[in-house]
């Protein structure tokens, strides 16, 4: 009988491993969006406050959460490793000095991975200062310090705005024209001593065009600002996140995380008007500030 319950309670403990993987090829995993951080309470859907970043990641240290860069989901959505079911991607855009500044100190303190994308022309740009409607963007020596905890991919050279209808200006260019936007971005991240091999689409558009643009120069992932997870079955070049704004609650928060991704897909669609696809383009207004803050 003593032999009987050895030999179940070996079989129980050496499928612990199994168990603690397998829920999240069921569930998925959640990429996180988002773009600037501040000291202060001025947040609004781009901005998020010091403090309620810190609660985040504090949430995520302390109930057991594994950040990881891009390539190790790209392994993983190849089928190469596994990965625990509490598995976060975090990721940051545009590229603002609030990342150094504000974020990377507290990814650090939490041992977190993260992946900034920058509008590659705006690195090291002071001028952001002078502009009341934008804000200064990491230097190559801010990005060069923060390495041990960011990757730094590609959110495009310069073409990141909004043409006069309200189009992300990517998506009107000929093949041409986005080629030499992206390959002039993955060159010059190359040049910075960063391996691009992964995108964020402006506002969230894209066509095909721009997709085999990335397909031939090497870029082998891209996110969107559509809500949901990654599974095995999720497009590479078509990666869900979920922006995580200034004025969003930590319940919330805690259930993008943690929960079943279906209900909170349809209650983060609910809540905040979410695109369901990538034609739509989000732009953000605020009372202080009435000139159109883009923020994908």
């Amino acid at each position: 009988m003593k032999r009987k319950f050895l030999l179940l309670f070996t079989v129980f403990f050496l499928m612990i491993p199994q168990l603690s993987f397998a829920n999240v090829n069921h569930t998925g995993i959640p990429i996180l969006m988002y773009h600037h951080f501040t000291t202060g309470n001025d947040v609004n859907s781009p901005t998020v406050s010091q403090a309620n970043f810190e609660r985040q990641m504090n949430y995520l240290y302390e109930h057991g959460y594994t950040t990881i860069h891009l390539n190790q989901l790209e392994d993983f959505l190849d089928g190469k490793i596994q990965l625990p079911a509490k598995t976060v991607v975090i990721t940051m855009d545009d590229g603002y000095r609030s990342n150094y500044e504000i974020a990377y100190p507290i990814l650090k303190k939490y041992h977190m991975r993260a992946t900034q994308f920058p509008i590659v022309e705006n690195i090291g740009t002071l001028s952001e200062y002078t502009n009341s409607s934008r804000l200064p963007h990491c230097s190559a020596d801010e990005m060069k310090a923060m390495k041990d905890v960011f990757e730094f991919q590609s959110h495009t050279y310069n073409t990141h705005y909004l043409t006069t209808d309200k189009k992300s200006a990517l998506i009107t260019k000929d093949y041409n024209d986005v080629y030499a936007d992206l390959s002039k971005a993955s060159t010059t991240l190359a040049m910075l001593d960063c391996s691009p091999y992964a995108f964020s689409y402006p506002y969230g558009s894209y066509n095909d065009n721009i997709k085999q643009v990335l397909k031939n120069i090497g870029v082998r992932m891209a996110v969107t600002v559509r809500p949901g997870r990654v599974t095995r079955q999720s497009n590479k070049l078509e990666l869900p996140r979920y922006n995580i704004s200034g004025t969003i609650n930590f319940e919330d928060f805690k259930k993008i995380v943690s929960e079943d991704p279906d209900d909170v897909i349809q209650e983060f669609i609910t809540k905040t008007g979410a695109p369901v696809d990538n034609s739509n383009i989000i732009n953000i207004t605020t009372e202080k500030n009435p000139e159109t803050f883009n923020v994908q």
